[in-house]
């Protein structure tokens, strides 16, 4: 409120803050206004953070400094308040100078009067606050510039080093992790194949010790059995010599018929050993593909469920894509365990069967050369007399039977022996038909699992470039809208920028036009005063020039006078009388040099008196010329001559 110390005392507040936006263009904003609702506060940087299981990763961000007018600096109104109020000298002169004007019109108690101090002081302090006003607002924009730019550099930087140090992590982490599965990888597989070896050469040596053992128990049955047969054949040797020829052939067809129906016994057995063998294989082979069928469905199923979560989440499925081959790993490596110890103890019992058989056999044999051992000692006896009757013929028949026997058994080995060859190339045949399935099996389900690998990879590697071009363009828009806006963010503070130029030029152009205006006013009084010092200065150096000449004038006299009046002593051929005569008439001379002196330059030099007075004189002149004063300028003619 106005005052008589301060007749415009304008109060600063809401009131001064509203209508200085008001001037400028700008809404009056409320504190709940200018707080931002989303994003960091302002002037702050918020860091980036990595992904985790608490939520994905965010970018560095950084709220803008946004500037409110500060009303008490930043405005003209503001300024011109704070000036008016403090009522400085300045305005205070101003009022003084309206007083004094309104005073020289007679109107020193009308309204008018505090009017014209009221315009007077607006008149100074206008300009004034509206240049601080400015300078303020200069300020603060430019804090507010440098606060903005700087923060969005540093969330820059921080974004890409943030996505520098993601992308080594990642690459890192999945190097690391890949070494780790094919180191665990290949351990499991030296394992693996340590424990097959170890199985392999077991069942090898344990196979080889039940051959053996086998072997050694048949060899003893055979030699037992070769031994008592051959006490028992010394014991009746002469008994079966008698009877053999009888006897011989009813034992020999018995043994065919016994030989056929082993022959046909071991045909049947080998027949359905073959079937079970063929049976068992083909079995295996169906539950192998039924297993390979399956797996693969599995691997088909895994492969897409790895493929969807991959979607989401490409290091879970490398996860789970590991868990997979190893998984896959270890049922073919406990797939290949089963088969080999299947095949070991199928092999195992075969040989056990085998060599039951054989045992049985060579048991049946054994009871069979027995009873028809007991049965050829009875016939023997019965029929050796009737086999002594017959000798002759029957020796006929026996060369004729031994013959017919050896055909026959020729035959019958040359027909195993083809038997068993065929047998054999027909296992072999198998054997290499079986392996080349396996082989063209394993290779299958390996280029199978191959392409798929390979397929899967390759999704991969086209979905990691998806996300690699998504992840750029989303980048590109972010940047361009970034630019956008620092773009308009620029022209809007070039604009400003010039329109705050344009009034601070315009300000300055006034203020040159006062400057000049003072400068020249300076300038004009400044050439005055110097022309009235110069003059000042011309006449003192006249004055001293003329004061300097006439002592000089006077002291060039005065020497040549003395110097006459020394050639007048020194002259030998002159009287004291004529000497006298002669001295007096240059000093008469010298006097009216310097008469005539005085009277031009207007000085006061002392006359000549005496020659003594010359000397005196001299000497006063030179005490003035080094500042001294003297207080006589003449001498007494009496005091003598030189």
């Amino acid at each position: 409120m106005a005052t008589a110390a301060n007749p415009f005392d304008i109060q600063s507040g809401a009131a001064v803050t509203d209508a200085a936006g008001a001037a400028a263009g700008q809404t009056p904003q409320t504190g709940a206004d200018q707080t931002p609702k989303q994003g960091p506060a302002q002037g702050t940087l918020v860091p980036a953070t990595n992904a985790s299981a608490s939520g994905p990763a965010t970018a560095a961000q950084f709220g803008t400094q946004q500037s409110t007018v500060n009303a008490p600096t930043e405005t003209s109104a503001g300024q011109l308040g704070g000036i008016l109020s403090q009522d400085s000298q300045l305005m205070q002169l101003a009022r003084t100078q309206a007083s004094q004007g309104m005073a020289a019109r007679g109107l020193v108690n009308s309204s008018m009067a505090q009017g014209a101090g009221v315009a007077a002081m607006l008149e100074k302090a206008v300009p004034i606050a509206t240049a601080d006003a400015t300078t303020y607002a200069n300020r603060a924009l430019a804090n507010q510039q440098a606060i903005n730019t700087g923060g969005q550099f540093n969330a820059n930087a921080q974004n890409q080093f943030g996505l520098q140090t993601g992308a080594q992590q990642f690459t890192a982490q999945q190097t690391q992790l890949t070494q780790n599965f094919q180191a665990a990888q290949s351990q499991l597989d030296r394992a693996q194949q340590t424990a097959l070896a170890d199985k392999s050469i077991g069942a090898q040596e344990a196979l080889q010790k039940a051959q053996q053992n086998f072997d050694s128990a048949q060899s003893a049955l055979n030699r037992s059995q070769q031994t008592a047969l051959q006490e028992s054949q010394q014991q009746f040797t002469a008994g079966q010599n008698v009877l053999q020829i009888t006897a011989q052939k009813d034992i020999q067809g018995a043994q065919q018929q016994f030989q056929a129906a082993q022959t046909a016994l071991d045909r049947a057995q080998q027949v359905a050993l073959t079937d079970k063998s063929i049976g068992a294989q083909a079995a295996l082979q169906k539950a192998q593909q039924d297993f390979s069928g399956a797996q693969s469905e599995l691997d088909r199923q895994q492969q897409t469920n790895l493929q969807t979560s991959q979607q989401t989440f490409q290091t879970g499925v490398q996860t789970a894509q590991q868990t997979f081959q190893a998984a896959q790993t270890a049922l073919d490596r406990a797939q290949q365990t089963a088969l080999t110890d299947k095949s070991i103890g199928a092999q195992a019992a075969l040989q056990k069967a085998q060599q039951e058989f054989a045992g049985a056999q060579s048991g049946l044999d054994r009871a069979q050369q027995t009873a028809i051992a007991n049965l050829q000692i009875t016939a023997q006896k019965d029929i050796q007399g009737a086999q002594q009757q017959f000798t002759t013929a029957q020796a006929a028949l026996d060369r004729a039977q031994q013959t017919a026997l050896a055909d026959k058994s020729i035959g019958a080995q040359t027909a195993l022996q083809t038997a068993q060859q065929n047998f054999s190339k027909a296992q072999a045949e198998l054997d290499r038909q079986q392996q080349t399935n396996l082989q063209t099996a394993q290779t299958t389900a390996q280029s199978n699992l191959q392409t798929a690998q390979q397929t899967f990879q390759s999704a991969q590697a086209k979905l990691d470039r998806a996300q690699q071009t998504a992840i750029t363009d989303k980048s590109l828009a972010a940047q361009s809208a970034l630019q956008k806006a620092q773009q308009d963010f620029q022209g809007a503070q070039a604009t400003l920028d010039r329109t705050q130029q344009l009034g601070i030029a315009n300000t300055q152009i006034q203020a040159s036009k006062d400057l000049l205006g003072l400068q020249q006013s300076f300038q004009a009084t400044q050439a005055g005063l110097d022309r009235t010092q110069q003059t000042a200065i011309a006449t003192l150096q006249n004055d001293f020039q003329k004061a300097t000449v006439s002592k000089g004038f006077s002291l060039q006299t005065a020497q040549n006078t003395l110097t006459a009046i020394n050639n007048i002593q020194a002259d030998g051929n002159l009287n004291a009388d004529a000497k006298k005569a002669a001295i007096d008439n240059v000093i008469a001379t010298a006097n009216s040099t310097l008469k005539w002196s005085n009277a031009f330059q207007n000085t006061n030099v002392p006359s000549i008196q005496s020659p003594a007075a010359v000397d005196q004189f001299l000497g006063t002149q030179a005490a003035a010329a080094s500042g001294n004063t003297s207080t006589g300028n003449t001498y007494n003619p009496g005091d003598g001559g030189s």
